[in-house]
């Protein structure tokens, strides 16, 4: 399933350090185009995938600052065709009108922030008193989503501000305290901002803080923390709605779609760092996990499973290269490797099937009929369980795309 971000790109006041929209790029929008061009890639993405939903998101600026009216009229018109809409927000503006419209038309809220307000420091805007006053409208605004029960899930950008040594047991605690269920991502660095590296985590640092986080959501049955269940699905060979996995993501097609103001269909919008917004007519292209595949990451135990990360974090700001934050996904994906192998001995993991193929996800079920793992004859075949009764099955339906959207059933 693709994700397709709705981008009206409308006014942003929010002013975070490393937003990755080129500073002061604005446009119009003709609300009209946007959704017959949505409607028609909606209808696209229905066909390539049995009749399953996309996962739609209002995005781009702060969604909070869009007219009402407009507003209403995208939730009204996806309704209207079976989709019930995502919105990625700061919070910033939001009023008791756009409570109405979300529990109207059911809309996943899917909160930015990066942690309690002492670490939330990058979010908002860079005047100080500016910024402290968006920091308490943050705070009461998330109490209000949590007094009128509105479904909502958050995504947090991992940095020095967060989870440094020093700042990454204040970060648990908060996700403990608060119960937090969403997206922990690197931070990503757009090409036209590179003095954003100062807070940029080392792979060592990253790999560690998503472990500790990992630890926490297992150890507070919050399933719903993400890289660690994107992780883990992947390791069992779901196919998982996330790009930040096995999809294969190429920058010329990219898993994500962007409906731009004036009704084109552009790329992922970490893409449009490059001033580029045209997108390949091409369903599909894997040539750079192809590529990647038999040269930088040749042998690689968990490229199956990771593809070589996004393209836009490509090293040296090459799309053609694998991350630069290689090192700390591969050490997360190793860290749950072995707590699933401690936790069930002769499990067969994605990784694990020698007919493993580009774009087909791991055949959990083909493996468990031929009784084998590869050609050899596992130990206690019939007490090995498939994943769906391992855990607790909850679906992709809340799980797209890794940067635009999490949106939590609490």
């Amino acid at each position: 399933m693709s994700t397709i971000l709705i981008y009206p790109k409308t006014t942003c006041e929010v002013g975070c350090e490393y937003c990755f929209s080129k500073p002061n790029e604005k446009q119009e929008y003709d609300k009209e185009k946007m959704m017959i061009a949505l409607k028609e890639e909606i209808r696209k993405d229905r066909i390539l995938n049995n009749g399953h939903d996309p996962t739609v998101v209002l995005h781009g600026g702060e969604i909070c600052f869009l007219p009402l009216i407009d507003l209403e009229y995208f939730l009204k018109e996806l309704e209207g065709i079976g989709i019930t809409c995502g919105l990625q927000t700061s919070l910033m503006g939001m009023t008791r009108d756009h409570i109405r419209l979300f529990k109207k038309y059911g809309v996943k809220v899917g909160v930015s922030v990066d942690g309690p307000k002492e670490l939330n420091i990058l979010r908002g805007p860079r005047n100080e008193i500016q910024n402290q006053k968006y920091q308490d409208e943050l705070i009461s605004n998330l109490q209000i989503l949590k007094d009128e029960n509105l479904k909502f899930g958050t995504i947090s950008i991992l940095s020095k501000a967060n989870a440094s040594k020093e700042n990454l047991p204040i970060l648990l605690e908060w996700i403990k305290d608060k119960k937090i269920e969403g997206r922990f991502n690197a931070m990503f660095i757009p090409t036209f901002n590179s003095q954003l590296s100062k807070w940029m985590l080392s792979c060592e640092e990253l790999k560690n803080a998503w472990i500790e986080i990992s630890k926490v959501s297992i150890k507070e049955n919050l399933s719903n923390v993400d890289p660690t269940r994107d992780y883990i699905e992947a390791l069992l060979g779901y196919n998982t709605a996330s790009c930040s996995t096995s999809s294969r993501c190429d920058y010329a097609t990219t898993v994500c779609i962007t409906v731009l103001g004036n009704g084109e269909i552009s790329r992922c919008d970490r893409c449009l760092q490059d001033g580029v917004y045209l997108r390949s007519r091409e369903v599909k292209t894997t040539a750079r996990s192809d590529i990647l595949e038999k040269t930088e990451c040749a042998g690689c135990k968990y490229f199956k499973v990771c593809s070589g990360g996004c393209p836009s974090e490509g090293i040296g700001g090459d799309f053609r290269r694998k991350t630069y934050y290689c090192d700390a996904i591969y050490g997360t994906f190793e860290y749950l490797e072995k707590q699933l192998r401690g936790m069930f001995p002769n499990i067969v993991l994605s990784m694990d099937d020698p007919n493993y193929k580009k774009n087909e996800p791991f055949n959990w079920s083909r493996n468990m009929q031929r009784g084998t793992r590869g050609n050899v004859p596992p130990k206690d075949h019939h007490n090995r369980l498939p994943p769906t009764e391992c855990r607790e099955n909850k679906g992709h339906v809340n799980t797209p795309h890794g940067d635009h959207m999490n949106h939590i059933n609490r």
